[in-house]
């Protein structure tokens, strides 16, 4: 599954360099013969796509990649609560990879069976992207065809009741693609391995639908690879659905390289491939900067899918992935939609996954009783309180109170506020655990604003170095009094925030150092 892309490949740099000098002198142009221009798509010609695939449901599907079968991050999670996870947040497909042996079997049946009864149970639809275990670029393009009619037909043969879709191979563009370029034509590849891979891609659909005609077979590729499936859709390869992997730097890329004209990726898909049902088979952000890595999360993938759910021929959109993975390299250890408090066995959601919790409820939240009454007209507004959804990495009890001298500040302490500068009387005040002043985590405290507001944040002044997430705010000259025995006063920061979540790392995050109190975080609306 396709994760760190553009750290193993030349093509972002390439398509970044299309507006000052390409790293290939052609790669700005497309051939003729799949020339498009994307960005000229017009509604009519989007219909005529959409009444082409009309017998398909016009339902959209939310859903999640996980590796429940073998990764340490999943195992010690029953199946039954990775699908009920996966329900909660309104989600319907769990994309799975799967190993299989000679005989078509999964390697770990008894790890793959609760896991069917459970999805069973929940009416989640499992996609298994299948591994190419057989698949040598060393064969001829007939052994390559037989070995992937082999394995997809005797593993089609096991499990024909149980699966609807198979995802055919995972990254095989990336494998094939040349050094240095971008992959938006076929002579971007290694001829050798694009030809191989398509006769093993064409026995593997041939023999899954020999054994189960009512497969729903896909093939796929990311960022501008379409050249890979055009050379397979020319050799014969027939596939049902096309899968796509698309990432927040893609997202990004795209912005930057206007001569690539594309502003949607799906209605580019709808172009060169019309007719295609198209499901975005994994999506997410690049970690980046940590300690706002979750509401970045949440930013990107809520945008993300409300485009692609205004494109009617994007029938699914898949989050990769469910659990971070924290003992593997790079940003695999933090693609999860949900985090671990203690490996592997105790977990929290993080933003986005109570944003998608809320969004399934609310969508959910309907009368069925025919007897009560459907209001008529707009009922009076409620007042909105300006901090909503206060969370912590530890789950440790947070309260809210206002600010006032005399106020204990910490839930676990006895201390108080003893002098605070006039325009923070009577603001918001979240009174967090002192306990958790040892945490290093990037994301240790997170709440909604419901309007603008100035957060404040007073620091430990013996602190030698400030947390990185700290470290961009304003120092203002006003200190807070208190009546710690140790600590007569703590340094105050401040910074602007418009409506939306706020992410706030830990005491200790980032390298910071010679705090020996927890921070206390206070909020006044503008």
């Amino acid at each position: 599954m396709i994760k760190n892309f553009f750290k193993s490949s030349t093509a972002l740099l390439c398509a970044v360099a299309l507006t000052l000098g390409s790293c290939k002198k052609d790669s700005a142009i497309l051939p003729e013969e799949t020339s498009v221009s994307p960005t000229t798509l017009t509604s009519s010609t989007l219909a005529t796509t959409v009444n082409s695939t009309a017998s398909l449901s016009s339902s959209f599907r939310l859903g999640v990649n996980g590796h429940p079968l073998g990764d340490l991050a999943y195992l010690g999670v029953p199946a039954s609560d990775q699908i009920g996870m996966i329900k909660k947040m309104g989600m319907s497909i769990y994309r799975i990879n799967i190993l299989s042996t000679s005989d078509g079997s999964c390697t770990v049946p008894k790890v793959l069976q609760p896991l069917l009864d459970a999805a069973a149970a929940g009416s989640v639809t499992l996609l298994p992207m299948l591994t190419p275990r057989t698949l040598s670029y060393n064969d001829s393009e007939a052994d390559a065809y037989a070995k992937g009619k082999t394995l997809g037909g005797n593993f089609a043969a096991k499990y024909a009741s149980v699966f609807k879709y198979y995802d055919m191979g995972n990254d095989l563009d990336v494998r094939s693609i040349l050094s240095g370029k971008d992959g938006r034509v076929t002579e971007d590849y290694d001829q050798k391995k694009l030809r191989v891979t398509a006769a093993y891609l064409k026995g593997m659909n041939d023999g899954i639908h020999a054994n189960d005609p009512d497969a729903q077979t896909m093939i796929s590729a990311g960022w501008v690879h379409w050249g890979f499936i055009k050379f397979c859709e020319n050799y014969g390869v027939k596939y049902d659905v096309l899968g796509y992997h698309w990432y927040s730097d893609m997202e990004e890329a795209i912005l930057r390289a206007t001569s690539l004209k594309i502003s949607d990726i799906t209605i580019t898909l709808n172009s060169l491939f019309p007719g295609k049902p198209i499901w975005i088979t994994e999506t997410n952000l690049r970690p980046g900067i940590m300690s706002s890595l979750e509401a970045d999360q949440n930013t990107f993938l809520t945008k993300f899918i409300t485009k692609c759910k205004a494109n009617p021929t994007v029938k699914a959109v898949l989050v990769y992935e469910l659990f971070d993975e924290p003992y593997k390299v790079a940003d695999e250890k933090h693609y999860g939609i949900a985090k671990w408090v203690a490996p592997y066995t105790r977990w929290l959601n993080k933003l986005v996954s109570d944003t998608f919790m809320k969004l399934h409820a609310a969508a959910t939240d309907v009368t069925t009783d025919p007897s009560k009454p459907v209001a008529t007209t707009p009922a009076t507004p409620a007042v909105i309180e300006l901090l909503a959804n206060i969370n912590t990495a530890t789950r440790a009890t947070v309260q809210v109170t206002k600010l006032a001298v005399g106020t204990k500040y910490y839930v676990d302490r006895d201390y108080e506020i003893k002098a605070a500068p006039s325009n923070l009387l009577n603001a918001f005040l979240i009174k967090a655990t002192n306990d958790d002043k040892v945490s290093k985590l990037n994301s240790y405290m997170s709440f909604t604003l419901n309007r603008a507001a100035t957060v404040y944040i007073a620091y430990d002044p013996r602190a030698t170095k400030l947390p990185a997430w700290l470290q961009g705010w304003t120092k203002i000259t006003d200190k807070l009094g208190i009546n710690d025995p140790k600590l007569a006063a703590m340094n105050i920061y401040k910074k602007e925030y418009t409506a939306g979540t706020v992410n706030i790392g830990g005491n200790l995050a980032g390298l910071a150092a010679g705090a020996l109190c927890q921070y206390i975080v206070i909020v006044k609306e503008k």
